[in-house]
């Protein structure tokens, strides 16, 4: 089955959702501590791609290990779990920011992250006062429900665009994924969070801006992002079906 960790309301605390970290663990920290982020009754709820790119993708262990930190699984997190033996998958991981990976000589660190991306969701879905929030790395198949997502077994084309796809964003999608309130993801960095029907791309980058943007609930259900426009400030080019971004 697609791995989905399903999270309760938090009525103690805010829930915050943040884009792709990629190592970028020091700005996140300072910005969390300017919004005033109480770890001890609030939740970060992170699109993935923990790893690669900024300087400290080793402390993506120390973030899942605490209580209030909740992220699915990347494209990114991904490599982590291919085949390191593959030629193939070393290059296209080096060239794509995977270098601390080999310049890490801790065999134990290596074992205890990779234990613990194993266990990264494929999805999270979070009920809140506002609705039902659902959170992927990239996007759902076209046409594909939420409902039909949780219920599905794992096949590489579902896979494949939760941890690859960007077809809405490029294509402009506009018709809602059905059974979800919202559907939050990252993956594409854009200049500014985008809306698109009911779902909401919030990767803005920060590994090249040196910023995050934390959203909240309100943030997220503000229809004013629908009129932002669809700006990509970073795509690289294609590998085989990937978009490397």
């Amino acid at each position: 089955m697609i791995t989905v960790l399903k999270l309760k309301q938090n009525d103690q605390g805010q829930d915050w959702f943040v884009g792709d970290i990629h190592g970028c663990f020091s700005i996140l920290e300072n910005q969390l501590e300017a919004i005033q982020f109480d770890p001890s009754v609030d939740r970060l709820i992170c699109t993935g791609d923990l790893i690669d790119r900024g300087p400290e993708s080793e402390r993506a262990l120390e973030f899942i290990q605490q209580p209030w930190f909740y992220s699915v699984m990347g494209n990114h997190d991904s490599f982590v779990l291919g085949d390191l033996g593959s030629i193939f998958h070393q290059t296209m991981w080096y060239a794509n920011g995977g270098s601390w990976w080999w310049n890490l000589n801790s065999i134990e660190k290596k074992n205890e992250i990779t234990i613990a991306f194993s266990k990264l969701p494929y999805a999270i879905e979070i009920e809140t006062s506002k609705g039902l929030i659902g959170v992927i790395h990239a996007e759902l198949p076209v046409g594909m429900s939420w409902t039909e997502l949780t219920d599905s077994a794992i096949k590489k084309n579902i896979t494949e665009s939760l941890l690859w796809g960007r077809k809405r964003l490029t294509n402009n999608i506009i018709y809602p994924v059905e059974h979800i309130d919202l559907l939050v993801s990252g993956h594409t960095m854009l200049n500014q969070p985008v809306r698109l029907a009911n779902c909401v791309f919030i990767d803005v980058g920060a590994c090249i801006r040196g910023s995050f943007i934390l959203i909240n609930l309100d943030d997220l259900f503000n229809l004013s992002l629908a009129d932002n426009e669809v700006d990509i400030i970073c795509k690289q080019p294609s590998t085989e079906s990937h978009g490397l971004t």
